[in-house]
């Protein structure tokens, strides 16, 4: 289940490094039936593989087919994300959002609908997995239980993003003020990300036991074992929960929150049901090994270092392949540095998060054994547990051991306490590596160029200022702001007919004559250089403003015209004047002087 919210995340991470494309592939009519053609092909394909599947149990039934049901899974979800990436690169899907008033105020609800798709998609996956789900699991809840279960599961793990997405949404609504500009600048949006994060942690418990209908447990005699073993370890709590995650069948359990008002310790009714009391607290009190160990409080300090330590590398990655690629293969630059984030993200979690979710589960156990004084209990439950799944103990898991290999480490531990001083070794030495790693990135994040946003402003300036033209073509600012951003690009012909656009709007403005003359007379594209009309533009420019940058203008439309008398001329009196960079007017004029001799 966990899987799925790395799932999720890419999902978001596609939608959200997609970038409007110069020209769309497909009309608005042929992209509706293609997405329509994607969707029938997807349902198809879902259906056909979990129908082979379900025969070949009814045929042979196996433990490998657990195996098989979760890889066809997997498989599943990753042709999702393909269909979904080809809904909005391929497609384009969200121009038919870009008109909407409420999504353009509010982004975040885009981003909702397109995440909203995806679990579309996913919806598609579990409905059809349900039924070799059922013939797996003799003890199985309804198709929709089951459907819910597996997306509630991931839901409260978007919380965080959706909550500061909304919050980053709202902001921009505010009027200008101080506070505005405050929460806008660097230091303020690290303000902000660490407190909405700590707002986040302290009340997401109670969001997720609303979104995962759990109840109190009523009171009776597993009530207060589960109470006696938490009073014996120390630990308080808000609420013992039943959770009815797949109906209540699955035999697990949880703990959430940071802190005893907002922790929850969860059980489900198969938990009760099947263990003997014994085995119920050492599963307790593996969950309670997790509030004494503190993992919760390190997840919560590992994504928030490895936020700050990443945020300058996205920015900075985003930058490099936009750079790279050009400002006309924007799209394909967009998808590639997607293609590279997802990578990057996997190896995060699957490996590195993945370590420590596994080791950290091991140490709980190795709590609970030291806790109840015995590993027979967890054992025993552990056994249950493989028993009444059907699953294979030795079943891997990216973010657990096997139940095999907790088991034997159990056992280890029991017959020689030794492995417990290795195991707290490997997680001490696993965190020292974790916290210079991320130390290091941090300080890497601050060598890099600290203007990243306005680097990657100015590479999408052209399409915003596009758009503002056409909702007003008369206005000869846009046209001007349009040929500065153009020229900062590098996009020379653009800036040149947008210069002479606004021109052609407004003849008398010195500032856009003197820069148009100036970029036809030193463009660094030879062939669009027009000293003649750099000459002109330059004069008139001269006749309505004298400044020293227009006279310059007019000495380099003299200088390569070989008018250089009048170039030496113009810029000797240039520099009497109140100069901020005589340096380059000072070269201008040795220049000038060396083309006389």
């Amino acid at each position: 289940m966990f899987t799925q919210f790395i799932y999720f995340i890419v999902s978001l991470l596609v939608f959200s490094t997609y970038q409007k494309p110069d020209i769309y592939l497909f009309s608005d009519s042929m992209a509706i039936i293609l997405f329509n053609l994607l969707f029938f092909i997807f349902i198809s394909v879902a259906r056909h593989a979990f129908s082979r599947l379900e025969q070949d149990i009814i045929q042979n039934h196996q433990l490998s087919h657990f195996d098989m049901c979760d890889r066809l899974t997997s498989r599943l979800m990753i042709l999702a994300l393909l269909f979904y990436t080809l809904d909005i690169y391929g497609l384009n899907l969200k121009k038919f959002f870009d008109g909407i008033p409420l999504l353009q105020t509010i982004p975040t609800l885009t981003a909702l609908s397109f995440l909203a798709l995806f679990f579309v998609y996913i919806i598609i996956i579990f409905y059809f997995e349900y039924n070799v789900y059922s013939l797996l699991h003799p003890e199985k809840p309804s198709r929709p239980v089951y459907i819910f279960s597996n997306l509630s599961f991931s839901l409260p793990m978007l919380l965080p993003w959706l909550f500061i997405s909304f919050f980053g949404d709202m902001l921009q609504l505010l009027p200008d003020c101080t506070f505005k500009t405050m929460l806008s600048s660097t230091i303020g949006e690290n303000i902000q990300f660490v407190f909405l994060l700590l707002v986040i942690a302290f009340f997401a418990p109670k969001i997720v036991k609303f979104l995962w209908r759990c109840k109190p447990l009523p009171d009776g005699f597993c009530r207060d074992r589960i109470d006696a073993t938490c009073q014996k370890a120390g630990v308080q709590y808000a609420n013992i929960l039943y959770w009815p995650i797949f109906g209540g069948k699955m035999i697990t359990a949880g703990v959430m929150g940071l802190t005893k008002k907002v922790r929850y310790i969860l059980v489900t009714e198969a938990l009760i049901e099947t263990l003997t009391i014994e085995e119920l607290e050492s599963v307790i009190a593996h969950e309670i090994g997790h509030v004494k160990k503190k993992h919760l409080i390190k997840y919560f300090m590992a994504v928030l270092a490895f936020s700050f330590a990443i945020v300058n590398f996205v920015k900075y990655g985003m930058y490099f392949f936009f750079k790279t690629m050009g400002p006309d293969q924007m799209n394909i630059a967009s998808l590639m540095f997607t293609i590279c984030m997802i990578f990057f993200f996997i190896f995060y979690f699957r490996v590195l998060f993945g370590f420590f979710m596994r080791n950290f589960e091991r140490e709980a156990d190795i709590y609970a054994f030291q806790m109840i004084g015995s590993a027979l209990p967890l054992v025993n439950a552990f056994k249950k547990i493989t028993f009444f799944s059907g699953r294979p103990a030795t079943q891997p898991n990216w973010h657990h051991f096997s139940i095999a290999q907790r088991i034997d480490y159990l056992e280890r531990c029991e017959a020689d306490p030794r492995w417990i001083s290795h195991h707290d070794r490997k997680i001490k030495r696993g965190m020292i590596a974790y916290i210079l790693g991320i130390c290091l990135l941090i300080g890497i994040s601050f060598q890099l160029p600290d203007n990243l946003e306005n680097m990657l402003f100015l590479m999408h300036a052209e399409e915003y200022i596009q758009a503002v033209i056409e909702k007003e073509p008369k206005n000869a600012e846009l046209y001007t702001l349009l040929g500065d951003a153009a020229l900062l690009n590098k996009h020379y012909q653009t800036a040149i007919d947008a210069f002479s656009v606004s021109i052609h709007l407004a003849p008398h403005n010195a500032t856009v004559l003197n820069n148009l003359a100036w970029l036809y007379a030193t463009c660094h594209q030879k062939k669009l250089r027009n000293p003649e009309k750099a000459l002109v533009l330059a004069q008139k420019a001269a006749e309505l403003e004298s400044s020293h940058y227009i006279l310059d203008t007019l000495a380099e439309a003299y200088y390569i015209n070989g008018y250089f008398e009048q170039a030496v001329r113009l810029a000797e009196k240039v520099m009497t004047m109140d100069l901020k960079n005589p340096e380059h007017y000072q070269k201008q004029l040795d220049k000038f002087k060396r083309a006389m001799l």
